[in-house]
């Protein structure tokens, strides 16, 4: 998976079910995704928080990019989540946690979410080894679906587990006849309360854990089928 900032549930549930889970940086960076932004709840409404970036370009990759220093830069998205989560159930217990993450000094885009992603999959109890791109040598000329099985390969791994989105790039009978099995994981519908207002689905994580316990967290992180 790209290294996403702060990421929805489903993203987690796919540390969930695997044995490794590696973080994709070797990728050209795309503006307007997930890499460097997220949503929060705002007044019942989903909006935007994001990470600003040096250069942003569409020609660098993921891994080389770097998080402006400027601590403003990081001090706003927290004032944000403080103003608009401080009535939350369980903001006191983990606000903290989130200000730590947020507040981390790391320059580096990539190395700086998948500390975040770390340490909240730790304090899930996820237990799942991390792998980066960066690790392997890559095949850039290959495409989409024939770089991940070379990946894979490499790795020796015997089964791929990709977000149900992914349904429409790629192939089981094509991984199959490289002696993989691919999979897909679909997260169920989820709901809970958010301030008694119409429920406001797929947001950060940093919505569900502001709702909910931790152990019913754990609970929703197994709430998926697979495919």
């Amino acid at each position: 998976m790209q290294p996403y900032f702060f990421p929805y549930l489903g993203y987690f549930q796919r540390a969930v079910v695997v044995d490794k889970f590696m973080f994709f940086g070797d990728d050209n960076f795309k503006k307007g995704g997930w890499v460097n932004r997220n949503r929060i709840l705002i007044n019942g409404e989903a909006h935007y928080f994001t990470l600003s970036i040096i250069k942003a370009s569409s020609n660098k990759m993921i891994k080389d990019l770097e998080i402006v220093a400027e601590p403003r830069n990081r001090n706003k998205i927290i004032k944000s989540i403080k103003s608009n989560y401080f009535k939350a159930p369980m903001f006191k217990e983990i606000m903290p946690l989130l200000e730590e993450l947020i507040s981390d000094p790391e320059k580096n885009l990539s190395l700086y979410i998948e500390s975040a992603f770390r340490s909240l999959c730790e304090y899930l109890d996820i237990n799942v080894s991390f792998l980066r791109s960066s690790e392997i040598k890559i095949d850039q000329t290959l495409e989409c679906q024939d770089k991940v099985i070379d990946i894979l390969k490499k790795l020796e791994v015997t089964e791929f587990i990709n977000p149900i989105g992914g349904a429409a790039l790629y192939s089981k009978d094509i991984f199959k006849e490289n002696g993989m099995k691919l999979n897909f994981i679909k997260m169920k519908e989820i709901t809970y309360g958010q301030f008694g207002n119409k429920f406001v689905p797929d947001l950060s994580i940093i919505d569900v854990l502001m709702f909910n316990p931790k152990e019913i967290v754990k609970d929703m992180l197994n709430s998926y089928e697979i495919i």
